[in-house]
């Protein structure tokens, strides 16, 4: 039985204290060639910031990185132990990585030392989260370099970004794959992942089209208010652990109405999941993929009839979609070029 929502409120705010304190007490205190302080004004638990984390997680490992956070912020879900927590700003950083919602007087102050700044954005121009307007692009103003996750939406701020220099990386996502699979696993069941509260999500759209499927199970992962008659359906909730999440399933489905790049859909790719999605410019950039089909977002026959095609072929492309992933994906190669990023900034400075 799920707790009232203010002791669950409590709850979590005493867990992220807890990795918090963990964190400053245990993080190695290592000085690297290159000090990077992460400063983000927006901390609330969606896609985007969970993917500014992966980021310095990744980057931890290479160069000496921090971020600026306070003990209750859902960034201490994801950070893990090899990023510094701070409170405050480091003026003696060599770069500073921040979103759209950083406040502009830190934005001024940061600027003031001359030392560069990268705005990495992970939401399209419309996606304001409570951000006002005229607030929303001020980044621009600010820093040097613009990191975007995919074409798509680097060209929908080609009037925002002023003379910014852009550049597009994907998001990093870890290997998910499951190497003991076997057809005995094989459960004949659908999963999608994502923040359901949201319109564009589509859960509603979802639950429709599997519904029409052959599925003898159907999970969903994530927060999500809609409930559902199918006997078939079940509500999973949140789990840190996105191997068992990725591997709870068989067919991945996102029938989302927007996305930004998509992260979901290459956790799918990384644990060898064929994918149905729909057919909005994020996920058409996944098309190459065997595995992937791509169907009209309010095509919901269409939706069931790739599902029960991807649920017949029983995961024979689970190799080569995970290759598919390996060789665009990775971490690794994620990893590579942000390092790559980040000596050509070094150099300049």
């Amino acid at each position: 039985m799920r707790l009232p929502w203010r002791l669950e409120n409590q709850v979590n705010k005493i867990d992220l204290a807890a990795r918090y304190a963990v964190a400053r007490l245990l993080t190695p205190r290592k000085k690297r060639e290159v000090s990077i302080q992460f400063v983000c004004g927006f901390h609330g638990q969606t896609g985007g910031p969970e993917a500014v984390a992966s980021i310095a997680n990744m980057l931890s490992a290479q160069y000496d990185v921090s971020f600026q956070l306070g003990a209750t912020s859902n960034f201490n879900r994801w950070l893990s132990r090899s990023v510094k927590r701070s409170r405050h700003i480091n003026m003696d950083a060599d770069l500073y990585i921040c979103d759209r919602a950083t406040d502009e007087g830190i934005l001024k102050k940061i600027a003031s030392s001359e030392k560069p700044i990268i705005a990495t954005i992970h939401g399209l121009p419309f996606s304001l989260h409570a951000l006002s307007e005229d607030r929303a692009f001020n980044i621009f103003k600010y820093a040097q370099y613009s990191h975007f996750v995919s074409k798509f939406q680097e060209s929908q701020y080609a009037s925002h970004k002023a003379e910014s220099t852009s550049f597009v990386i994907s998001n990093p996502c870890i290997n998910l794959y499951q190497n003991d699979w076997s057809e005995r696993t094989y459960t004949s069941s659908v999963g999608m992942v994502g923040y359901f509260n949201r319109a564009g999500k589509n859960i509603v759209g979802n639950l429709a089209a599997v519904g029409g499927s052959e599925a003898k199970e159907i999970l969903v992962w994530g927060n999500c208010d809609v409930q559902s008659k199918d006997k078939r359906v079940k509500f999973k909730g949140f789990s840190g652990n996105q191997k068992r999440i990725f591997n709870s399933f068989d067919v991945f489905i996102s029938l989302s109405k927007d996305e930004t790049f998509g992260l979901s859909v290459a956790q799918a790719l990384s644990a060898g999941k064929e994918c149905v999605l729909s057919n909005i410019p994020a996920h058409v950039a996944f098309s190459e993929c065997p595995g992937v089909t791509i169907v009209d977002t309010d095509d919901y026959d269409a939706a069931s009839t790739a599902l029960n095609a991807a649920l017949h072929r029983k995961a024979e492309n689970r190799q080569v979609i995970h290759n598919f992933w390996a060789e665009r994906f990775s971490s690794d190669v994620i990893a590579d070029l942000w390092c790559r990023k980040i000596r050509a900034v070094k150099e300049k400075l």
